[in-house]
């Protein structure tokens, strides 16, 4: 079975950092929003924002709700960069 890499990430306003290295052999990936602020996603490119996949914050924090999944063939295996104008925290998990 394969092992389940879990990383919470918590980001400074306007500070891009790589959340996960690329892996080739990663055949699924979430990316939860837990923070109050959106955060941008960039897959195997520069995290900016305003740009790049969005993570809104929950609903209970005022946001829309924000995850992302992937799996199988459109599971990216490159870098996962995050950036977010304002102070918040993502989970990444990743098999």
């Amino acid at each position: 079975m394969p092992s389940v890499n879990m990383v919470k990430i918590d980001l400074v306003a306007n500070v891009a950092q790589v959340g996960l290295p690329s892996n080739t052999n990663r055949a699924y990936l979430g990316i939860i929003n837990i923070g109050a602020a959106r955060a941008h996603i960039g897959i195997g490119m520069a995290a900016v924002v305003n740009g790049g996949w969005p993570v809104d914050a929950p609903v209970e924090l005022g946001g829309q709700g924000g995850g992302l999944i992937f799996d199988g063939a459109q599971c990216p295996t490159n870098a996962i960069n995050l950036i977010s104008a304002s102070a918040t925290t993502i989970i990444l998990m990743e098999m």
